[in-house]
């Protein structure tokens, strides 16, 4: 009996289309279905043959508290007013857990900024930029003292780096045990073997602010990021925002540290020209 060919999951062609892209070798669908436990996909390296290559799993995180939370923050995202402060003020919000209905986080925050800059040397600076959100003291045309504008992720176009160390964390975060991208991945990875393992992570921004930061991370943004700390074997990375052609690819290489991929167009042409065998019968 001739076994049906295993539908391909959700965001795997086009993984295995930008990382050819990218690479520029022929990245081959591995997982028929013909066997239990196969890696998603096998990159076939120039000089190698087709049955030789390092191996790919593509997976998806997402979290429906956070889209939830996400969603709240965007409706209740524009103007605010806080009386007492000296100026206007924009604020960028990475963390869809933080309150705006009644931001007493975001006051306390302003005011204490305020006093700093009366009295600075009698007081610890107050930061503004924090992993969670960006307060800039640049005002809006218009902006009266006290007026906030306040903006998510999802609504801000203008170029911005990420805080350092951000994405190192959150691939610890993704790989911790019990975390997001999960033990089988790892296992498929090693199963298969290679002197290359890689993992390919489509994620949202309502999941972690660093995937937000896709669509506007610049090349040399992450030129000192700190490498993570993953489990022994895996030895890249992929990060890409599901759902946002014209975000960055972001790859880390364990050795070599990030790089910054911005494509202007995806190449499918030897990503699925690979020979695929049929299932066993």
């Amino acid at each position: 009996m001739t076994k049906t060919p295993r539908q391909e999951k959700a965001g795997e062609p086009r993984a295995r289309a930008l990382v050819h892209t990218i690479l520029g070798v022929p990245v081959c669908r591995n997982d028929t279905g013909s066997q239990n436990n196969q890696v998603d996909a096998v990159i076939h390296p120039a000089g190698r043959a087709l049955d030789d290559g390092f191996p790919l799993e593509v997976v998806r995180v997402t979290n429906p508290d956070r889209r939830a939370q996400q969603s709240a923050l965007e409706k209740s995202a524009g103007e605010i007013s806080i009386r007492g402060l000296r100026r206007g003020y924009t604020v960028m919000i990475f963390d869809p857990t933080l309150s705006l209905g009644k931001p007493r986080w975001l006051q306390t925050r302003l005011r204490a900024y305020e006093q700093w800059e009366l009295n600075p040397s009698s007081r610890p600076q107050v930061s503004l930029i924090t992993e969670r959100f960006h307060i800039f003291t640049n005002q809006l045309p218009g902006m009266e003292p006290g007026d906030v504008w306040v903006m998510t992720a999802a609504e801000h176009s203008a170029p911005m780096s990420p805080p350092q160390g951000m994405y190192a964390a959150m691939l610890e975060e993704l790989f911790a045990p019990g975390g997001a991208v999960g033990g089988d991945v790892l296992a498929k990875l090693n199963r298969h073997g290679g002197q290359q393992r890689h993992a390919f992570i489509w994620g949202e921004a309502p999941e972690h602010e660093g995937f937000g930061l896709l669509r506007r991370v610049q090349p040399g943004d992450l030129d000192y990021e700190p490498d993570p700390d993953l489990p022994t074997g895996l030895t890249h990375v992929w990060l890409a925002l599901s759902g946002h052609e014209g975000a960055a690819v972001v790859l880390w290489v364990r050795g070599h540290g990030w790089q910054v991929h911005h494509l202007d167009e995806i190449r499918t042409d030897d990503a699925f020209a690979c020979a695929i065998h049929p299932p066993d019968d």
